[in-house]
């Protein structure tokens, strides 16, 4: 599945290739493995293991990140809420 632009989810697995930036609601546990062309943004109390690719930031804003997935730009404490 290819989504064209900035996409939210609360969904527990996430892959395919989303072609903007992906926002994962707050609370949300979720396994991804998509390739995110622009930025992962978390939400507070987020869990999130990457397993794919984001090609620019992630945001964590008081979510977490695991997993051994590829990260193209940096890893920021807060930003773009």
């Amino acid at each position: 599945m290819m989504i064209h632009t900035d996409h939210e989810t609360d969904a527990p697995e996430i892959s395919g290739m989303i072609g903007g930036t992906l926002r994962v609601k707050p609370g949300t546990k979720a396994v991804i493995s998509a390739m995110i062309n622009r930025d992962l943004i978390l939400a507070s109390g987020v869990e999130a293991d990457l397993t794919g690719m984001v090609q620019n930031n992630v945001y964590l804003n008081g979510g977490t990140l695991a997993g051994k997935g590829l990260i193209g730009g940096d890893i920021l404490q807060e930003g773009k809420l």
